[in-house]
């Protein structure tokens, strides 16, 4: 397991732990909420939201 700093550009976001599958077990602090991706601000499990986000940015980028 690792610890990621999720970025806006140049503006940290969170830190979270990430496990070998790159899957989110633990958002540890959001660091500036204002950039939390949206469905983070929405959703109470935190872990689930951004993993959602992960995947959604991975399919539209990968979509063909």
């Amino acid at each position: 397991m690792c610890t990621y700093i999720l970025m806006h550009k140049n503006i940290p976001v969170l830190t979270a732990i990430l496990d070998d599958t790159l899957t989110v077990t633990r958002v540890t602090e959001i660091i500036n909420p204002d950039h939390k991706p949206l469905n983070m601000m929405v959703m109470d499990n935190q872990e689930i939201a951004l993993n959602d986000f992960f995947k959604a940015s991975c399919d539209s980028r990968f979509a063909t």
